[in-house]
């Protein structure tokens, strides 16, 4: 049996951060520097501040509700220099995110200690309000690419860990994130290219007048890769209008992306430690693939504190992959072994949204949110042997469409001014039509899933708050591999967690602490294997956590700014009443960050910026397999930018990155193949650079 969360070890990380950081609170401080923006149409915010919102304020914006909540507001230097957007998670407290480097396809985005292999599906993933994950998808139940998302159009993430979040729906098994777009993004050109014949090129055109705006974009990039057969050439236009409606605004997105990309595939470890096999070798030179989306999609959001808002979207997917990762050494492309995975899919839906809170006798208070809204997926799924993209024996056949009506209420009270209560449910309603023809079967089962959710805030005095949360989540039953057609009265995989935790956020803005304990129970964990191997279902398990975070402003002067920051996390999971091993597999004991962001203006005037930040990731050991008899080493990695903008020059901007492994390049992503069982690593370049320039126009 695995441990429960260690008490002795939580107090003593907990002093350490404290305790490393707490000389630092007298450093000198000053005002935050708010941006400008333009005036044109933006969708309003409710709660816009230049502090942290305490979890106690009656507020539609999920960043208050009573969870560990991270808001992130990305500056434009940070979001034009980096490789893939694995690295806007890096530095976030808890959070698992790792570039498979097999081309494009969804990469290993997760937290609360849940294993990478989901390609996403572990949280609930949604971009201005539009679901990203896809269930019953050919790679995972759930998967969530974000591959066809330009950092230089984030405006924030609002990050929920655990299953807290009303709006959330399936795949919240270890939280949920809410990516916002920008709505008026600077007009200019990013070039930028770097290691590994790596090009990319970004334009943006962006105008209008109080009444209409938006902005065009298109993106072109390409790169030969660190391994051989790793080549991946990108397009990408993201469009936005927004345009003022009674009461509101309103905003039309539209998006077309296309991918192709090589496959090197997974070597194994132990014959790259011994020198037999070259870090840069690919498995087999012919895998790979290609991936289209295309979305259009309505927003509305009334401009009020007590807004209306609502969406409505189409989309298509379509991934076609070819791999062999069975094996783990280079082999004949000629020979059998490779396989090829397509999914092709339609969603359509929609939602509608109301916040409204009273004010009440005696200093009292309440919110109530509701919403509801539909999705549906149409779906083709087939899987094929292959030989040199050849295709022979079809092994997997699916046609389906699932329908999912879903409600959600939440209600807020503040019995008095330092206190919040939260209460609410999320209802998903799942109609499956199948059509499952490589096993004959046709069978349309209906799954109904509740999902309470329950917290509470104590806010003694203004910056700390005390918090307690539980909630539930699940994960849909899989529409391919036979999971549901052989079994129509299988139920969905249901998760529960209780949190407690308390922050800390100064109100001058220079100190920032979080800390949250949690338990978790879920009744089915889901081994996920290479196609066309089918997942395992090893049922039911419990993770045991807790999260640590500081951020500390050591000095502000103007635009001359340090801050520090320092966060970890730590997870013990464990199958329960299961004979053998009880291991949950790819679940890392722990995470450490930590790092710095250092802003310096040259010159009298400041017109001169120079922002530099670096930050060191450390992922510990982790289990491959229920025996814990094959497991990763711990390993880091390290991230530098610097960065250059001149205000005389309309913002134009130089920077320069690194990307650094210094030890065990070949753990971070690991894992378990064939019969018997081979470790297979996708080993990671010692040194990647990119450099580049933002051409304001």
């Amino acid at each position: 049996m695995k441990k429960s969360v260690n008490v002795a070890r939580f107090v003593r990380v907990l002093a350490a951060i404290v305790g490393s950081l707490s000389p630092l609170a007298y450093a000198q401080t000053g005002p935050t520097t708010p941006q400008s923006t333009q005036g044109v149409a933006t969708l309003p915010e409710v709660t816009v501040t230049d502090r942290p919102v305490s979890k106690s304020e009656l507020t539609d914006d999920p960043a208050a509700n009573a969870a560990s909540v991270t808001v992130i507001k990305f500056p434009d230097e940070q979001k034009r220099n980096l490789r893939d957007y694995t690295e806007l998670f890096k530095p976030i407290m808890g959070v698992s995110a790792n570039n498979f480097d097999q081309g494009g396809i969804g990469f290993g985005f997760t937290l609360r200690g849940f294993s990478q292999r989901s390609n996403g599906g572990s949280a609930a993933v949604f971009i201005d309000g539009i679901p990203v994950n896809l269930p019953s998808h050919t790679l995972t139940n759930g998967y969530a690419d974000l591959t066809p998302l330009i950092p230089e159009l984030v405006d924030r993430f609002i990050l929920t860990r655990g299953p807290f979040d009303v709006r959330a729906g399936a795949n919240a098994l270890g939280g949920s994130l809410q990516i916002t777009t920008l709505d008026a993004p600077a007009t200019g050109v990013a070039l930028s290219g770097g290691s590994y014949e790596y090009g990319r090129a970004l334009g943006v055109i962006s105008g209008g007048s109080s009444s209409v705006s938006g902005y065009g974009s298109l993106l072109v990039a390409g790169q030969e890769g660190y391994r051989d057969n790793a080549e991946l050439d990108q397009f990408n236009t993201f469009n936005k209008v927004l345009f003022r409606l009674p009461g509101g605004v309103a905003a039309v997105r539209a998006q077309i992306f296309k991918d192709t990309f090589g496959a090197p595939g997974f070597l194994n470890r132990t014959r790259l430690e011994n020198g037999t096999l070259n870090p840069r070798d690919s498995v087999n030179s012919t895998d790979g693939g290609q991936t289209e989306v295309q979305v259009l999609s309505f927003n509305y959001r009334q401009a009020s504190d007590q807004p209306l808002s609502g969406n409505a979207y189409v989309m298509h997917s379509e991934l076609d992959r070819y791999s062999t990762r069975a094996f783990t050494v280079p082999r004949n492309t000629g020979l059998a072994g490779q396989a090829l995975q397509t999914d092709d899919r339609t969603t359509f839906g929609g939602s509608v949204e109301k916040y409204l809170r009273w004010g009440l006798p005696y200093g009292m208070g309440a919110g109530f949110l509701a919403g509801l809204g539909v999705r549906v997926d149409d779906v083709k799924s087939a899987q094929f042997n292959t030989v040199r993209r050849v295709p022979g024996a079809q092994t997997e056949n699916t046609e389906f469409t699932l329908t999912n009506p879903f409600a959600y209420v939440q209600l807020d009270w503040k019995p008095v001014a330092w206190t919040k209560i939260t209460g609410g449910f999320r209802y998903d309603r799942l109609f499956y039509d199948i059509d499952d023809r490589t096993r004959s079967l046709s069978v349309s089962p209906k799954v109904g899933v509740t999902q309470p959710k329950a917290g509470l805030v104590v806010t003694p005095f203004n910056g700390l708050d005390f918090f307690a949360n539980y909630g539930q989540a699940f994960l849909a039953p899989s529409a391919i591999g036979g999971q549901i057609s052989r079994n129509p009265n299988l139920e969905a995989s249901e998760l529960s967690t209780r949190e407690i935790g308390v922050q800390y956020n100064s109100p001058n803005g220079v100190w920032h602490f979080l800390a949250d304990v949690y338990r978790t129970n879920f009744t089915n964990e889901i081994f996920n294997r290479p196609a066309p191997l089918l997942p395992i279902p090893l049922g039911p398990s419990r993770r045991d956590g807790f999260d640590l975070e500081a951020r500390v402003r050591l000095f502000q002067q103007g635009p001359r700014a340090l801050s520090v920051f320092a966060n970890y996390s730590e997870v013990d999971g464990e199958l329960v009443n299961r004979t053998g091993g009880t291991s949950i597999p790819d679940v890392a004991e722990y995470l450490i960050k930590y790092g710095f962001d250092l802003a310096l203006p040259l010159g009298a005037a400041a017109a001169h910026l120079v922002t530099l930040s670096a930050a060191q990731v450390w992922e510990g050991p982790k289990p491959l397999n229920t025996t814990n008899t094959l497991t990763t080493q711990k390993f880091s990695r390290i991230d530098a930018k610097v960065s250059y903008a001149n205000a005389q020059w309309k913002g134009f901007g130089a920077y320069l990155g690194f990307i650094v492994y210094p030890d065990r390049r070949y753990e971070e992503t690991a894992f378990t193949f064939g019969t018997p069982i081979t470790v297979g690593v996708s080993p990671k370049a010692p040194v990647t650079i990119q450099a580049g320039v933002f051409i304001p126009l």
